[in-house]
């Protein structure tokens, strides 16, 4: 039963976070009109609560059937709430499509680069001896954090220096709108 129940609630969740996190942003939003802050100080904020959600299902701090139902639903909530204002951020930063082009290939670039872990902690994967294996994933934890903070500081860096590139005719008045 437990194992039918989960993904439901995960899927369930999911909904949920979406729907309060647009009902959120989009009252935010009649204050002022392009809030890319907002979803900076979010993806600094969801980001290592993700990586402390993900570290905290290989150490023992509960009992196992609770922790994990738990730690399921902390790591499902922050990875859904990252990846709507990742994919929020990308949409509002990038109005052309070369930008879009570039940014999108960046993330698929690391998204393997992050996928390459999952390989790597085969070789540290012992199950009578979970040492080297915790020592992996809090490496990879911290990795992740200090991950989140510099490629957030460097996007927001960038972003706010360039000069915005608009090639797509509905997107002008988007940006007249923004920028003004």
């Amino acid at each position: 039963m437990l194992g039918v129940l989960v993904p439901m609630e995960l899927t369930i969740f999911d909904k949920l976070f979406w729907i309060l996190w647009n009902l959120i942003t989009s009252l935010k939003s009649l204050k002022s009109p392009w809030n890319v802050l907002s979803l900076y100080r979010a993806l600094m904020k969801y980001g290592p609560l993700f990586t402390l959600s993900f570290l905290s299902i290989w150490f023992h701090w509960m009992h196992p059937s609770i922790q994990f139902v738990l730690c399921l639903c902390l790591y499902d909530g922050f990875l859904t709430m990252i990846d709507l204002n990742h994919l929020a951020l990308l949409a509002d930063l990038a109005l052309s499509s070369k930008d879009r082009t570039n940014l999108n290939w960046y993330c698929s670039v690391f998204s393997g680069c992050g996928s390459l872990s999952v390989f790597l902690s085969h070789h540290f994967w012992d199950r009578d001896h979970m040492g080297s294996f915790h020592v992996f994933c809090t490496l990879l934890s911290a990795f992740s954090l200090v991950g989140f903070f510099v490629s957030s500081f460097l996007l927001k860096q960038h972003f706010s220096t360039t000069k915005v590139k608009i090639d797509i005719p509905q997107e002008k008045e988007r940006s007249k709108h923004y920028f003004s």
